[in-house]
């Protein structure tokens, strides 16, 4: 014998409610990570003279891409991919950012050669956007909970 104390038809409501919310919450959420990631490849390259050599660094600057993915399902969480364009492969963004800059000698792509170049080229600009990022991101967290809860 089971006692049914109201509790369940609550739930149903909120279960439709929330599943028909959930495409709009989600690409609230999308959106938002989108809008608080979008100023770091500006930044990035705005940056790129202070940690590349100057002849570099503006073919680096314009070809700097931020792509952001979001996961809200198994492990949520916002990750931001930058990378760089090249003429036929991409950039070695990694590398740069470690301090390594390869290049071929005066185009000579038989001779490759390893310039060392300030670190963080990445990692700098990244570390002074990120509290205004997990600040925009936690606003429209906060914004959807509170949908959630007005129903």
């Amino acid at each position: 014998m089971s006692v049914v104390l109201g509790v369940r038809t609550d739930l149903r409501v909120c279960a439709a409610q929330l599943r028909r919310e959930a495409d709009g919450l989600q690409r609230r959420i999308v959106d938002g990570a989108n809008d608080a990631v979008s100023p770091l490849a500006r930044v990035i390259a705005v940056n790129t003279p202070a940690y590349l050599p100057i002849g570099y660094a503006t073919v680096m600057a314009k070809s700097i891409r931020v792509q952001t993915s979001t996961s809200l399902v198994t492990n949520p969480g916002v990750r931001a991919r930058v990378f760089a364009v090249g003429r036929r492969e991409g950039r070695d963004v990694t590398r740069i950012d470690a301090g390594i800059l390869r290049h071929p000698l005066y185009g000579n792509r038989l001779h490759w050669y390893a310039q060392k170049v300030t670190r963080g080229f990445v990692k700098k600009p990244f570390g002074r956007l990120r509290p205004g990022i997990v600040s925009n991101l936690n606003g429209v967290l906060e914004d959807v909970r509170a949908r959630i809860e007005r129903g």
